[in-house]
């Protein structure tokens, strides 16, 4: 009977930590998924910051040059 008791016990820790191990796993899936997405993000705002370096015309010489500037920079932070 405590042979029985015991072997019971295992299985429920087995179970207990074999669902453990796959929900690990599965938010390491989402982290990756997550992080892909992030980096395609970074991506798509450095690509705007490009997009707004360009478009600065008609302005004064001085202030096109620190738009420009400060473009370059955030796209080198993205």
């Amino acid at each position: 009977m405590t042979s029985n008791l015991v072997l019971t016990g295992l299985c429920v820790e087995w179970c207990k930590v074999r669902a453990r191990a796959q929900q690990s796993q599965e938010e390491l899936i989402l982290v990756d998924e997550e992080m892909c997405h992030t980096i395609d993000f970074t991506f798509h705002q450095a690509e705007q910051w490009v997009k707004q370096k360009n478009q600065q015309e008609n302005i004064p010489d001085t202030l096109r040059d620190g738009l420009r500037a400060y473009c370059e920079e955030q796209c080198s932070v993205e």
